[in-house]
């Protein structure tokens, strides 16, 4: 996709770009529910194609947030050897959206989200667990999160 810009509205008829980006979400959306990739690598390709990062971005916390700790959880937590959980950002982001990527990825919005998710009443334990583990992965990363540590 990223040979012919793919992800750049300016090269295309406005009737195309409706296609190609009522496509991005739908694929986006599709590999959510899946859970056959990951979705730092999905989010990667759809940017080397050219889409707006920040807009790929508003998809993913747009999400609903066990649909999104789940993501996640299956990202970071899931293919490790035990205690080697962690922010896996794919190798193909580029400078400077790999940082972008990361900020994204431990700001505190989406910890206060998993955190919330993790602590709520009616959240299933099985869920819980999940949030809980993303909510400590993006706390141990985070820049803002260090004043606490010490």
């Amino acid at each position: 996709m990223n040979r012919f810009a793919t992800g750049n509205r300016e090269n295309w008829s406005m009737e195309e770009w409706s296609v190609l980006d009522r496509f991005q979400h739908l694929y986006l959306s599709w590999k959510i529910d899946l859970h056959k990739e990951f979705l730092d690598d999905v989010v990667c390709m759809f940017r080397l194609a050219g889409w707006d990062l920040r807009d790929l971005f508003d998809q993913i916390v747009a999400l609903p947030d066990a649909k999104l700790a789940q993501c996640l959880w299956i990202d970071w937590c899931s293919w490790p050897a035990p205690g080697h959980e962690g922010i896996r950002l794919t190798v193909f982001w580029e400078h400077p959206d790999n940082a972008i990527a990361f900020q994204f990825y431990t700001s505190r919005n989406l910890h206060e989200k998993m955190e919330a998710l993790a602590l709520a009443d009616d959240t299933d334990t099985d869920l819980a667990a999940k949030a809980s583990a993303v909510a400590s992965i993006i706390e141990s990363n985070a820049p803002w999160a260090r004043q606490y540590r010490g």
